[in-house]
């Protein structure tokens, strides 16, 4: 008999000689070793999954059953000892066999980098590298060792060497995937490992399990037939769209996850890539005071960028991203990017600043894309991201239909305090078509407050728009907290539009859909809208908005200097445009602004109608603008205050602006270029000035032929001599007024104007409270067309002024006129140019009525 060292008979010698035998082996020597090497090709996070599980998944999303084994793989033999026995490969259907192994303790090993994966490839370069998520010992199914042994270790290659197992492991290499197994008389079988490519298991800057190399993976393998689980056992619940890769994290350990790159990442170059730190045990969505990311990406050198995106239908969702040049970039023709649930630029409590040194996100020729919550009314809550201290917060250039929705840009996680973007917060720049900053009315979300931006504490614009036209801006807060009653204001404009940049909207768009909500708040920034001198634009529509003041449109909240600052640009409509749809909608409130409330210079045609300036939502508290209502300096020709006859509607509670209560003139007018600017059918009240300052020097005497030259022209104002009223609610008015001149007549406030009246003046100058009635010198209403003298126009210069005369009549019956009423009255040219206000004159009873010899009814009062 042959005996073993345990003494147990392994075979009989036959034959002539001791030579002369054959091994009759005892059953315990013949045991077989097999297993199978699988890719569990939808693997999406938490506990690892046998053969079974994986192959039924990706027949599920369209794999044919067994497309899932891996041929090639290398695989290995060692004794209890560690020695080296053999290796072996897997074959087509990813099985591999040790046989007559003989009893005792082995272990089995994998080489992970020669398992490849069954996917096709779009590229030959470089070989994808996967990291285990499933092994078996023969008596128990591992599933919680996803990433192997110490898997922020390199996987050792090929034990070419027939070395000893132990000396594979060294302070920076591991044998990941190995598996002990104890032989005891029967074949073993069922010795499987999985795999998968799309797991992150390390912070390691490259190698298997890194994020660099989920990136390479990405782009090399399709995603054809791909369905990662949404609900993994033991994993983060998490959707996962079919036929898009998620990066799939799952690094040991709670807390913070900090991934350094020593040098650039790959860009993410293949379609259909979502990098997603919410895959990450411990991260949780929420909305971005609410969340937890666990997954930072954190640059060493602010050199190179963060994460690059060269491949349309990328998502990027989850991370903090910080101490990079740029966070997020994306300069190449690419569409339908989705960067969502992000912190940009800070610590991972979002709390402190740790800026990008350029932009926190920036997107080139991008379109149909979505900075922040997209819209769909499925977690748009979430959505929205985090840009802080970066040098500039969020960037768009040459793009076209990108929604940038949902964010907070320059404050803390919870808005409370400034973590500014050095520069701009939202900055568009050379748009090649519409862009949205804010709420989209097209989108299907029905929570317009989901779509909100706040950008707030920058160190220049909450928003900038460079040479780009049709953008719209609606439903944010710029200069606010969340809740648009704190001030936490941007250094420089709440928001600033520069060079050729047309048509934008900043407000609401009065297209009847959701146009209540879609109005900013615009309060507590060095100033509220500019839009800049040298600019070339047109036609840009500012309505809706409240313009210093928090967000009940009743309180003060002012920005620092003026709300609004029109330069250059013509053709702007600040409130309605008197289309007789949605005008009232169309109203700003440009109140509480520590300046002007609204400031124009050398923008012609500017509109400027229906709103409340100094005056609150509600129409009746005061927040007064520091200094004038509307102040006109530098050249503007052709700009409307109030009523054009173009317009539909010609309510003055309607189109005419209410000017209240500001500190200084309700419309001002300093350059003595500044001429055919018409001011009409306004309601301007309890101002601290007078209510139209033409060439701002306070109450301009009336000149003889009126040939004098300024602001306006210096238009002589009207002079009445008789205001009076019959029993029978006749009103007569009469006076001195350029020829041809339009007269509206006001019920004027009660105030002395100017205040404290000067010495010399016989007579107050209103403000034209009420607009009740126009009427044209010369025209058949006009009972006088003579012309006649005075010699005093109220501000006690005594000259001889000739002027055509006017007579009107009319009935004011509910008109609110009765006797004791002051009233008073602009004139305005042919050209616009409107005058200031007349003399203030008291409304008279009448003793007689003289039937004129033309037909006209004139009442004389009572001496």
């Amino acid at each position: 008999p042959i005996v073993d060292s345990n003494g147990l008979i392994i075979g009989h010698t036959y034959g002539p000689t001791a030579n002369d035998f054959w091994q009759d082996y005892n059953l315990s020597t013949c045991i077989d070793v097999t297993g199978r090497i699988f890719e569990d090709i939808n693997y999406g996070g938490g506990d690892g999954r046998d053969y079974f599980e994986s192959d039924n998944s990706a027949q599920s999303s369209g794999w044919s059953a067994g497309d899932i084994n891996v041929s090639g793989a290398t695989v290995e033999l060692y004794d209890n000892n560690g020695a080296f026995i053999t290796s072996t490969t897997t074959d087509a259907t990813g099985l591999y066999i040790f046989s007559d192994v003989g009893v005792g303790d082995f272990s089995i090993r994998v080489v992970t980098e020669t398992v490849s994966s069954n996917r096709n490839s779009n590229s030959t370069n470089p070989t994808p590298l996967g990291v285990q998520t499933y092994r078996n010992s023969g008596t128990s199914a591992i599933t919680n060792d996803v990433g192997g042994s110490e898997p922020e270790k390199k996987d050792a290659g090929p034990n070419t060497t027939n070395a000893n197992l132990s000396t594979l492991y060294t302070n920076d290499i591991t044998a990941h995937s190995v598996t002990e197994i104890t032989l005891s008389g029967t074949d073993l079988m069922d010795i499987d490992f999985g795999y998968n490519f799309d797991t992150v298991v390390n912070e390691n800057d490259s190698g298997q399990g890194s994020l660099r190399q989920f990136i390479l993976n990405s782009n090399v393998l399709d995603n054809t037939n791909l369905d990662q689980e949404d609900t993994p056992t033991g994993g983060v619940d998490f959707p996962k769209p079919a036929s898009t890769e998620h990066s799939i994290f799952m690094i040991p350990g709670n807390g913070v996850h900090t991934i350094e790159p020593i040098t650039v990442l790959p860009s993410i170059t293949d379609t259909y890539t979502h990098i997603t730190g919410y895959t990450q045990e411990g991260s949780s969505q929420g909305t971005i005071a609410g969340r937890t990311n666990t997954i930072e990406l954190s640059g060493i050198s602010v050199l190179i960028d963060g994460l690059n995106i060269n491949a349309s239908n990328t998502t990027i969702s989850g991370l903090i991203v910080n101490n990079f040049r740029s966070g997020i970039r994306g300069s190449t023709v690419r569409d339908s990017a989705f960067i969502w649930g992000n912190y940009i630029g800070s610590s991972p409590d979002g709390l402190t600043g740790e800026g990008n040194s350029s932009e926190g996100i920036s997107l080139q020729r991008f379109t149909s894309s979505f900075i922040g919550t997209n819209g769909d009314d499925t977690n748009d809550e979430n959505e929205g991201n985090l840009v802080v201290d970066n040098n500039q917060g969020i960037q768009i250039r040459n793009t076209e239909d990108v929604l940038i929705a949902g964010n907070v840009v320059g404050l803390d996680k919870n808005t409370a305090a400034p973590l500014g973007n050095r520069f701009n917060g939202i900055f568009i720049r050379d748009a090649t078509g519409v862009n949205v900053v804010g709420y989209n009315d097209n989108s299907s979300g029905a929570l317009a407050s989901n779509f909100r931006n706040v950008s707030s504490g920058n160190g220049n614009d909450g928003l900038r728009v460079l040479n780009s036209d049709n953008q719209i801006i609606s439903n944010n807060h710029f200069g606010t907290d969340i809740s648009g009653i704190v001030a936490l204001g941007n250094r420089n404009f709440g928001i600033q539009v520069q060079g050729s940049s047309s048509n934008n909207i900043i407000g609401t768009d009065s297209d009847g859909n959701a146009d209540t909500v879609e109005g900013n708040l615009i309060s507590g920034n060095g100033a509220g809208i500019r839009l800049q001198v040298n600019g070339t634009g047109s036609d840009n529509l500012i309505m809706g908005n409240y313009i210093g003041t928090d967000i009940t449109g009743n309180a003060p909240l002012g920005n620092i200097s003026q709300g609004l600052d029109i330069n250059t640009f013509t053709s702007t409509i600040i409130g309605t445009n008197g289309d007789g749809i949605r005008d009232e909608i169309e109203r700003n409130i440009i109140s509480g602004n520590t300046t002007d409330g609204i400031r124009i210079s050398n923008a012609d045609r500017t509109i400027v109608s229906g709103n409340h300036i100094g005056l609150g939502e509600d129409g009746i508290t005061a927040v007064g603008n520091g200094s004038r209502g509307i102040f006109i300096t530098v050249g503007t020709q052709d700009a409307i205050i109030g009523y054009d006859p173009s317009m539909a509607v010609s309510d003055p509670d309607i189109v005419g602006n209410k000017i209240h209560h500001n500190d200084d003139a309700a419309v001002a007018i300093s350059s003595s270029t500044a001429t055919k600017n018409r001011i009409s059918r306004n309601s301007m009240f309890d101002n601290g000035a007078i209510g139209i300052d033409l060439d701002y020097d306070s109450v301009t005497t009336n000149d003889n032929g009126d040939g004098d030259s300024g602001s306006n022209n210096l238009l002589n104002f009207p002079v009445f001599d008789l205001v009076t009223l019959s029993e029978d609610s006749i009103l007569t008015v009469a006076g001195f007024a350029p020829m041809g001149s339009a007269i509206e007549i006001f019920i004027s406030d009660n105030g002395q104007n100017p205040n404290p009246l000067p010495s010399s003046y016989t007579n107050s100058f209103g403000e034209g409270h009420i607009f009740f009635f126009e009427g044209i010198e010369g025209s058949a209403d006009d009972a006088d067309t003579t012309i006649g003298t005075y010699d005093n126009d109220g501000t006690g210069i005594i000259m001889t002024r000739t002027q055509s005369r006017f007579e009107f009549v009319f009935d004011i019956k509910g008109l609110g006129i009765d006797l004791g009423t002051l009233i008073t009255a602009t004139a305005r040219d042919t050209n616009n140019n409107t005058s200031e206000f007349s003399n203030v004159v008291e409304v008279k009873t009448a003793c007689c009525t003289i039937i004129m010899t033309n037909g006209y009814i004139r009442n004389i009062p009572r001496p």
